[in-house]
């Protein structure tokens, strides 16, 4: 009699350990599945800031009027036949009213010249209202009908407005750019 109730009694333990476990494991796995989301979320966010922090550590960079410009990448579409040089902008004077950029020529290894006008500043067009000092800002340039068979820019200049002196434009340039061809 004393082993049927000493058996029934570790046959209870076990069945109320048992479902003690069961319970501990589902909490256990919900929180590996709440971290595993807050890894992914800051998994993210790291890779974003990655890419902010290079995209301000370009060294082709060009200065124009206290307005530092720097050239992040230069893509080439073989398909499209289009350079896209994207870039970023930077005031580091007093807070501008505006800034425009008016035009872009690049020339490649052989001289020929490529001009456009296809300049987006952050907002997507050519000119910017309230520039404020120290903060980046993107710009992207678009070349159509460029040779895909150039593998680099010689030669990138900016026609700028002048903030001091409205009629004439500035030119800022950029030498050596190599274009990534996809």
């Amino acid at each position: 009699m004393k082993t049927i109730r000493n058996t029934i009694a570790v046959i209870g333990i076990f069945t109320m350990t048992s479902v003690n476990a069961q319970t501990d494991l589902q909490k256990l796995k919900e929180k590996v599945a709440i971290q595993e989301q807050q890894i992914s979320a800051i998994t993210k966010e790291n890779v974003y800031y990655k890419d902010a922090l290079h995209l301000t550590t370009s060294t082709i960079q060009a200065e124009l009027e206290s307005v530092k410009y720097q050239i992040n990448s230069v893509t080439g579409d073989k398909q499209n036949n289009t350079v896209v040089i994207e870039g970023l902008y930077t005031n580091q004077g007093e807070m501008l009213k505006a800034l425009q950029v008016v035009s872009a020529a690049a020339i490649d290894p052989k001289g020929v010249q490529h001009g456009t006008y296809l300049v987006a500043l952050a907002d997507g067009t050519v000119r910017v209202e309230n520039i404020y000092t120290d903060i980046p800002m993107k710009f992207t340039i678009t070349f159509k009908n460029f040779d895909k068979e150039i593998p680099l820019i010689r030669v990138l200049t900016l026609g700028v407005y002048s903030h001091i002196q409205i009629p004439r434009t500035v030119t800022g340039k950029f030498e050596n750019l190599n274009i990534t061809w996809k």
